[in-house]
């Protein structure tokens, strides 16, 4: 019979520091959100057409669970503005920012999760 020295701490261990791992990562989609919520919220100035600035006003991110958040622009005309229409051209401000900030994320994500 084989008996572990230890094993008892080294679980408590790896629980701790799984526990902060996941409160680094937690922090991090945080900060990623918030970020991302105020680049939008930059990008969506039109100079096309009518604009209320009723689609930037609505652009909000919302924390939905631990390291999970959305990022979203519920003006129901959104799709439009973003993809256009075949009445108006695309004037795109949600998914070409976000990609924009793509190496911005990742830094955040390494400095945040060490």
């Amino acid at each position: 019979m084989v008996k572990w020295k230890g094993l008892n701490k080294m679980k408590s261990d790896l629980q701790k520091l799984s526990k902060q791992s996941d409160k680094k990562l937690d922090d991090a989609v945080q900060d990623i959100r918030i970020m991302l919520q105020g680049e939008v919220s930059d990008a969506a100035v039109f100079d096309k057409g009518y604009s209320t600035g009723n689609l930037r006003r609505l652009i909000n991110s919302s924390k939905t669970g631990q390291a999970r958040g959305i990022l979203s622009s519920p003006a129901h005309y959104s799709g439009y503005v973003e993809k256009g229409t075949r009445f108006m051209d695309a004037q795109p401000f949600f998914f070409n920012t976000i990609s924009k900030q793509s190496e911005t994320i990742m830094q955040i994500l390494e400095e945040k999760t060490r």
